[in-house]
């Protein structure tokens, strides 16, 4: 026999069709085969695993121990999470890759062609070969683990005798050296005095006052009064300056005084409104230094944080709003100009921390929005100090920190001991499989 049609007999033995019969093989409800290529499989948290070692070369779909291994897929995997699915399926790959290995290796009379082939000896071939490949071991101790359970639970397989798979154990994670610990004890005192900061902050705005549309416009587009109509006169006089016409009539057709506003459509109204102004400025204190509609606009207008978050919370923005309601009236292209008498407070404030948030030599950078909440609610460096901190304290891990219940967090014995010491608890699923720990 020349050397290739060894190889091709190899080829045509390395899988028995027959077999223990493992008859007709009803899939489980939670196989999902509808015309794909492949079937795949739903875990326990709902995520679909395709059976991809179906794609494999060395995959002969009549071979008992195809067959066999494709059972164990199919029966472990709807019970466990999806975790557990992806490291099986690629067990199962790995084991289709050694067994054509090992056959090519050995004699007829020693070829893995049976389910029942996997011995104890084939299985350390098996953790050699992963080793050699630099894959995980836990991929062999999931196949063992996988064929056990689905033995047992089912009773349609042979039951294997694999040995033990030896684990790598760690030396754990080793304590802090001293320097740090003394980097970790200052890195929280120094953000300390940065929630402290924030503390004292939203008692700053406990007290404030919340802003209203009308006031900010009345700032940043004085109405025409007849006190700033006589400041504005003052100013271009004393300046020797020019008014523009289409500019005096409006304002005086927007003018709060009845006899000024009726001179906005009288031809003779700059010298009626001179003869008004001598005679009633001895009234008012005019010092004309200043034009007072010249205030900047909005990107002048000097924001006091503790009110601007005041006035967030007052009208319960941004937590109360939908989300199509944010978009809708909050994204930027929608506070980019803000419209004459504009009643909402809140489109203003975001106008004002953004668009008309820049540096033009006379406006001072500042805040954006996200920055200004950040003043009053946690964000995400107060809140990794905070968890790292209780973590540090308690010994807990991330994901037990992370499900504290905030509607059911105090334990039943708090109290007990001393009324001001609280005990707090939490659960967390187990991430291998089924149940909980606390």
């Amino acid at each position: 026999m020349t050397a290739s049609e060894n190889e091709a007999a190899l080829e045509s033995e390395a899988f028995d069709p027959k077999g223990d019969d493992l008859g007709p093989i009803n899939p489980p409800e939670a196989v999902i085969d509808d015309g794909e290529s492949i079937p795949r499989v739903v875990s326990s948290n709902d995520v679909e695993i395709p059976c991809r070692y179906m794609q494999s070369e060395h995959w002969c779909p009549n071979s008992d121990l195809c067959q066999k291994l494709h059972f164990v897929f199919i029966n472990y995997v709807p019970d466990r999470t999806h975790s557990n699915g992806y490291l099986l399926r690629s067990g199962i790959e790995h084991m289709l890759d050694y067994v054509k290995k090992h056959n090519a290796l050995n004699p007829t009379p020693l070829h893995i062609k049976k389910f029942v082939d996997l011995s104890g000896e084939v299985f350390y071939g098996y953790m050699e070969y992963l080793r050699d490949k630099d894959i995980p071991i836990a991929t062999a101790e999931k196949f063992k683990a996988a064929c056990k359970a689905v033995a047992d639970e089912t009773g349609e397989l042979p039951r294997l005798l694999l040995p033990t798979v030896p684990t790598n154990r760690s030396k754990g994670t080793p304590p802090l050296s001293r320097e740090g610990f003394d980097n970790f004890v200052k890195a929280f005192q120094g953000h300390l005095a940065t929630l402290n900061r924030k503390f004292d902050f939203r008692r700053e705005v406990e007290g404030a006052q919340p802003y209203t549309a009308a006031e900010i416009l009345d700032v940043v587009r004085p109405a025409p009064t007849k006190r700033r109509m006589f400041e504005w006169h003052c100013y271009i006089v004393t300046g020797d300056r020019k008014a523009k016409s289409p500019q005096f009539r409006a304002r005086l057709a927007n003018c709060n005084d009845a006899e000024l506003r009726s001179l906005a459509t009288d031809k003779d109204a700059l010298k009626k409104f001179r003869d008004i102004y001598a005679r009633d400025s001895c009234n008012y204190v005019l010092p004309g230094e200043k034009d007072p509609f010249d205030t900047g606009g909005f990107a002048q207008w000097r924001i006091d944080y503790a009110r601007a978050i005041k006035t967030f919370i007052t009208h319960n923005y941004p937590f109360g709003f939908d989300k199509k309601v944010l978009y809708d009236k909050y994204r930027h292209s929608k506070t980019t100009v803000i419209e004459e008498g504009c009643d909402d407070v809140i489109k203003i404030i975001i106008h004002r921390l953004t668009t008309a948030n820049r540096t033009d030599g006379r406006s001072v950078q500042l805040l954006n929005v996200d920055d200004v909440l950040s003043l009053y609610y946690p964000n995400i460096v107060d809140m990794t100090a905070i968890l790292m901190f209780m973590m540090f304290q308690s010994g807990w891990n991330k994901e037990t920190a992370l499900a504290i219940d905030q509607d059911d967090f105090e334990h039943i014995l708090s109290s007990t001991i001393e009324e001001a010491l609280k005990v707090v608890w939490s659960e967390k699923n187990r991430s291998q499989g089924n149940g909980c720990c606390r």
